[in-house]
């Protein structure tokens, strides 16, 4: 009696459990580091991960704090988790980010999974700063979770911590990029994509053909004078091409003298 018993707690315990935990697990947005070293004027890369537990999700509204004096904001960037960006704003004066993500019409987010990649750089030198989710329980003017009844549902956040040192450190992060200016960014609610994000425009093609050179060709726009000397292609070719011309020439000439003297003996015959 009490080994069957033992068993079938054991069961419970192995395999009930798990999925009442999962169940019970929060509805949340995380950044995937909670500490990030980096060097002054070095920039990191960050994805800010959904977790779901299934939901149909519409939607999600993310509002981000951080210090200007001792931080830059560099991108924030949509992965394929949602279909469509609303929003993007970054007040590098007040040190604000807030960056909207939604799908189209019957169209949900049921898998957990990145929705963005948070790019920055270190500033000023700085024991600890954070970068923080302005969050408040059942406020919807904050960062939020929709799910497809229009409930807000998000149940928890995970911010993180970033130290900036003098120089940049050995250990390994999640992605980094080359490092960046540091002069001061544009302020109060500068679009990120007109401001901080800068492509450079390809050169215009020239529309005018390379001339060709009459006693050469064209190699790239420039003029090359071809001779027999320098391609032993073509002179392979005129000699064949010259041989041939011979052949035929010697040809009809012998055969010319063959006919006429045959005639010539029809004639005295």
């Amino acid at each position: 009696m009490n080994m069957l018993l033992s068993s079938v707690l054991i069961f419970l315990f192995c395999f009930l459990t798990p999925s009442a935990v999962l169940a019970a697990s929060p509805h949340t947005l995380s950044f995937t580091l909670s500490h990030v070293t980096i060097g002054q004027s070095e920039t990191k890369t960050v994805p800010i991960y959904l977790y779901c537990r299934g939901e149909k999700i519409i939607g999600v509204d993310v509002k981000v704090k951080y210090d200007p004096r001792v931080l830059r904001v560099v991108d924030v960037t949509k992965s394929d988790l949602f279909e469509n960006e609303m929003a993007k704003v970054i007040d590098a004066t007040a040190g604000t980010v807030q960056f909207s993500y939604a799908n189209s019409y019957n169209v949900y987010t049921t898998t957990n999974g990145s929705i963005a990649l948070f790019t920055f750089q270190g500033r000023a030198l700085s024991e600890s700063t954070t970068i923080t989710f302005e969050y408040k329980p059942g406020s919807t003017k904050d960062t939020n979770i929709v799910n497809n009844k229009a409930v807000d549902i998000l149940s928890g956040v995970d911010n993180m911590t970033v130290s900036i040192l003098s120089a940049s450190p050995t250990t390994a992060q999640f992605s980094s990029s080359p490092t960046t200016s540091t002069s001061d960014p544009t302020p109060t609610k500068v679009k990120l994509q007109e401001d901080f994000i800068k492509p450079t425009s390809a050169k215009k093609a020239d529309s005018k053909p390379p001339k060709e050179d009459k006693k050469g060709s064209v190699l790239g726009g420039k003029t090359e004078k071809i001779t027999l000397n320098n391609n032993p292609v073509r002179f392979i070719l005129l000699t064949v091409i010259f041989g041939v011309i011979s052949f035929l020439f010697i040809y009809l000439i012998v055969t010319f003298i063959f006919r006429s003297r045959l005639n010539r003996e029809r004639v005295s015959n």
